[in-house]
């Protein structure tokens, strides 16, 4: 492996840091504002722009913050997966196929078609809110926009991971002829 391609990764690994940090305190910021604006300060709901959601019912503003802490909490799981793919160094460039990387890209896929299931429900969740005429920041505030995204995005690594299987399958089979 060229040095070049390990800078690359080790930048990958740092970037990975990164983003899982951010989608954690995403996911926490939803999930404490949640608290907060429930049980103590209903004002704390404008952080969101949420307060005319809050006014509908404490159920419907739960709901839809549960909604957009599980998006977080899933993206932060697939963030792990990654970073705990650099860490553990399952990384075999002379052996690429291997089972525990497949298991990591069926993981991915699965992480991803749920995002992408999570980000559906939401959108329609919000579209049944503001047919109340009741402002709902966009998705993309609420960071669960692009629904659409995150399943072509699993169903193109679901594909990719099946493919993988058979290649691990194959490489097995020539070890066993060799």
């Amino acid at each position: 492996m060229k040095t070049s391609t390990k800078k690359i990764l080790n930048v990958l690994h740092v970037l990975a840091w990164i983003c899982f940090i951010g989608v954690l305190f995403e996911a926490g910021s939803f999930l404490f504002n949640m608290i907060y604006s429930v049980g103590f300060q209903p004002l704390a709901a404008d952080y969101f722009n949420l307060e005319g959601v809050l006014a509908l019912g404490k159920s419907v503003f739960c709901f839809l913050l549960t909604l957009t802490t599980v998006a977080a909490v899933l993206k932060a799981l697939a963030m792990y997966r990654i970073i705990k793919i650099f860490t553990e160094k399952k990384l075999n460039f002379k052996a690429p196929f291997n089972k525990e990387f497949g298991r990591f890209i069926f993981a991915l896929s699965y992480f991803s078609l749920a995002i992408g299931f999570v980000a559906f429900l939401t959108a329609e969740y919000v579209e049944s809110i503001q047919k109340q005429n009741v402002f709902v920041p966009s998705l993309q505030r609420l960071r669960v926009a692009g629904s659409d995204v995150w399943v072509f995005m699993g169903a193109t690594l679901y594909v990719i991971a099946l493919i993988f299987k058979r290649g691990v399958e194959m490489q097995e089979e020539s070890e066993l002829t060799i």
